[in-house]
């Protein structure tokens, strides 16, 4: 889940380069590079035709004049893909020191792994693992309703 607020603005400052999408699934394949470190700055990665291939496929649940709640499924592992992907395309994460929308008034990121799967075959038999976690605190009063067209959402690739 990701709770971002709108408009989004880069990790530099400036506007994102996108318009927040409004509804449905949709994909973000933009490549990723990653910035080495450099002292004093935060590991950031950007979007950059040399980058390594990335895709995120999002969910737009639910949204008000400030902010959206998000369901993100990272097809590639790429360091800070959703974030990097989701401020790209205007809905930077409320909370996010390196690629949110430059407000304090978070006490966390609004980032939170609801569900794990992975496949790895045990014993010569294909198997799929889970882990999942319960909702954090930001997930308040304005969300509550979402949770429950939450369970019946058709995820692609699932």
């Amino acid at each position: 889940w990701a709770h971002s607020s709108l408009p989004g603005t880069s990790p530099n400052g400036e506007p994102a380069s996108k318009k927040p999408r409004t509804d449905g699934w949709f994909t973000v394949s933009e490549p990723l590079l990653l910035q080495k470190h450099k002292e004093g700055q935060p590991l950031t990665t950007v979007i950059d035709s040399s980058g390594k291939p990335a895709e995120t496929r999002v969910l737009l649940l639910g949204s008000n004049e400030e902010s959206s709640l998000l369901m993100c499924q990272p097809v590639t592992g790429r360091t800070h893909q959703i974030r990097a992907h989701l401020q790209h395309v205007g809905h930077p994460i409320v909370g996010d020191p390196v690629y949110g929308d430059g407000q304090a008034d978070a006490a966390e990121i609004c980032l939170h792994a609801v569900a794990y799967t992975w496949r790895k075959d045990v014993g010569g038999l294909p198997g799929r693992h889970l882990m999942s976690a319960g909702l954090p605190t930001w997930w308040t009063e304005p969300w509550a309703a979402v949770q429950l067209a939450v369970e019946s959402v058709d995820r692609p690739g699932g």
